[in-house]
């Protein structure tokens, strides 16, 4: 039965992907914000913003400002969810189950009031920020002049909208209490350098070698604004320059020499000296994960080679559908956890350094972002190469929760069937196990009983 079960969840995927491609008529959608946030934040209750089905929303209904249900302020935290990227064209996206979620939590909705900012994510940050920006600024200025300070919660590409909003403009910042990021990648990834990382795809079996090479350009094509805004920050110099020659670690034969390209890197963005950049992260709570495999060695085994050499020609369709196309269930998070090794096992580009002979500096990642660059380390001249102690007493942020074994997409709740994933938080064991979702309502509770005063996020 085992290599039908591949064929069978391929078939499964496709059957889920057709059923959300069917949009059951054009759900009504509430104005954008600027035209509904003098009712949203009135003691009568407003239109109801419902956002329609995957393809049946238009462009013009994104990067706009819409609240989770139609009760008012009154009085309570404003929260605002900035989701990840692609989820302004899934049925069933992170947000909408944070939504259903919040039903649940009474408490939550008496100290909270929900608010989303939907946007297109096919648009670089240079136009998401500015607009992100305005949302803000005119939802500020229509709020009671006693309306506590706003909480916002990211995901992913979302925290990335934020950061350069709130750095950008510090009067937005000065009227945020907290930012929680969560799987954000502060300082890009590995994962969006192609010509790094698709050099360097690694597997035994040829046929399964050449599948993920063409499910990873499949993944990036039409992505530039991905490679622009998440490519590797090089903040820990694992890269020399901006423009080097790449070695590609391989022995020259006789009478030949290593293979040379060009490579070009995007500049840093910001600093961690600068004031704003301080001043954000004081405000910074960050959601985090890695994935086990053999370099982690904390708490569990597994077998590196069954891991990394399932045999190409059954996995090929299921592992082609769950990179390629949004279907957050099975496939990707066989995905997620090949991707893990990828990262952990790829090489730098700087063999003459004084640290060119470490390995897997990139071990610990949740399988498309480095441990260090979501947890926003501060640039160094050498890649952070310490056990997790290391990394936490080099984070500089506010607070920051590392969760063991969970990767990129779990971390957002995403599994099939749901809600199965329990978590502990490596940097506060204290704290106990609960899912993804749960560690949310958990410091929003904290954080509405100022548990912590002193601190400058409130945790």
């Amino acid at each position: 039965m085992l290599p039908f079960r591949p064929m069978l969840m391929t078939i499964l995927s496709l059957i889920f992907m057709a059923n959300t491609l069917v949009a059951f008529g054009e759900t009504p959608l509430a104005q954008p914000a600027p035209a509904i946030l003098p009712q949203l934040i009135a003691e009568k209750p407003p239109i109801e913003p419902v956002v329609p089905w995957l393809f049946a929303r238009k462009m013009q209904h994104l990067n706009h400002l819409y609240q989770f249900d139609q009760t008012p302020l009154a009085g309570r935290q404003p929260l605002i969810v900035l989701p990840g990227r692609s989820q302004e064209g899934q049925g069933n996206p992170w947000w909408k189950k944070l939504a259903r979620a919040i039903e649940k939590q009474p408490s939550i909705q008496k100290q909270y009031k929900f608010y989303l900012f939907l946007y297109d994510s096919t648009e670089p940050l240079s136009v998401l920020s500015p607009e992100f920006g305005q949302e803000l600024d005119y939802f500020t200025k229509h709020l009671p002049e006693n309306s506590p300070k706003m909480v916002i919660f990211s995901y992913s590409l979302g925290g990335l909208v934020a950061r350069d909003t709130l750095i950008e403009n510090p009067a937005l910042l000065e009227k945020t209490q907290t930012i929680f990021g969560m799987a954000v990648p502060y300082h890009g990834s590995l994962l969006f350098d192609k010509s790094w990382f698709d050099k360097f795809f690694k597997n035994p079996s040829p046929l399964r070698n050449l599948s993920d090479k063409m499910a990873y350009q499949a993944f990036m094509f039409g992505r530039d604004n991905l490679v622009q805004d998440m490519g590797w920050r090089n903040f820990d110099g694992s890269i020399p320059n901006i423009k080097v020659t790449k070695f590609w670690h391989k022995s020259a034969k006789d009478g030949s020499t290593q293979t040379q390209s060009p490579i070009y890197l995007p500049e840093p963005k910001y600093r961690s000296t600068d004031a704003h950049v301080l001043a954000f992260k004081k405000k910074l709570v960050i959601y985090t994960s890695y994935i086990e495999n053999a370099y982690t060695k904390t708490r569990k085994k597994r077998k590196p080679f069954l891991a990394t050499t399932s045999d190409g020609l059954i996995h090929v369709p299921a592992n082609l559908l769950g990179t390629v196309l949004p279907v957050y269930g099975y496939t990707v998070h066989g995905a997620m956890n090949y991707m893990n090794w990828q990262i952990a096992n790829i090489p730098t580009y700087t063999p003459k350094a004084q640290w060119a002979g470490l390995q897997h500096l990139y071990r610990f990642n949740d399988g498309v972002i480095p441990l260090s660059s979501t947890l926003y380390l501060p640039e160094r001249n050498t890649p952070y190469n310490e056990p997790l102690g290391g990394f936490e007493s080099n984070y500089d942020g506010c607070f920051a929760r590392v969760f063991y074994d969970v990767d990129h997409v779990d971390l957002a709740h995403y599994r099939w069937p749901e809600g199965h994933l329990t978590t502990s938080d490596i940097f506060h064991a204290e704290a106990g196990e609960r899912k993804p979702m749960a560690w949310l309502f958990y410091d929003l509770d904290r954080l509405a009983a100022h548990k912590n005063p002193q601190s400058p996020c409130g945790l």
